[in-house]
């Protein structure tokens, strides 16, 4: 039951070490949120097994793996791929307002019930039933819409680079791999709430190793000394 999620959890662990030893050499934006994503990846996955594998369930730890991995994760990482292409400055300003739209929405969702029954029933499902509607609920929509929409922009970006301005096509073939990655990971979603909650944690494996390869091709390899 908690294999898939652990197996999400090494991904993103050895994603954001590869990512941490690209950014203490460059300390590029890009890198810097994707490294803080990819953690907050790794700490849902985490708490997600530590709540399931707790008996009963544990309900703490079952909002902190909403909260990093529902809430935080896919504006940072659409953070990340606006570093591509944005200044340093302008993505910071970004980042202060989705932090505002955040903190808010954390609040929300941390004071925001429990359903005790959905949650004693996951059986390895992503538990979308588990914390009951509320207000932070329009908080988590617009975080994950905003993040998806920053990686799809960067990438219908870089094909008009590519198209007019000549890039190479590694950066273009690198942003749709990264793209077509976290729209297998929004997809893990979308197939939980039409009654496929079994696919969740896997299409979300596949999702990240999609979008690990995007990664490798946007980002030169380190020379070792």
């Amino acid at each position: 039951m908690i294999i898939a999620p652990a197996f999400v959890a090494l991904l993103s662990l050895i994603f954001a070490i590869s990512v941490w030893r690209k950014w203490i050499h460059s300390h590029k934006v890009s890198e810097q949120f994707w490294l803080i994503s990819l953690l907050f990846s790794f700490g849902a996955a985490l708490a997600y097994c530590i709540s399931i594998a707790s008996h009963p369930h544990s309900g703490a730890w079952f909002r902190t793996y909403y909260l990093l991995g529902g809430l935080w994760m896919p504006s940072l990482m659409g953070l990340g791929s606006l570093g591509l292409v944005w200044r340093r400055r302008t993505v910071n300003s970004v980042a202060a307002l989705l932090a505002v739209i955040g903190l808010i929405g954390s609040v929300l969702l941390l004071q925001a019930p429990i359903s005790w029954n959905a949650l004693a029933t996951i059986h390895g499902g992503p538990g979308i039933y588990v914390i009951q509607p509320g207000l932070w609920l329009p908080f988590l929509i617009l975080m994950n819409s905003l993040g998806a929409l920053a990686v799809f922009l960067v990438a219908l970006w870089s094909v008009y680079s590519t198209l007019r301005r000549r890039k190479r096509a590694r950066f273009l073939f690198g942003n749709l791999t990264l793209a077509i990655g976290i729209a297998i990971i929004s997809a893990a979603g979308t197939a939980a709430r039409l009654g496929m909650p079994s696919l969740f944690w896997w299409t979300m494996v596949v999702g990240w190793c999609v979008t690990f390869g995007g990664y490798l091709l946007l980002t030169p390899r380190i020379k070792e000394a």
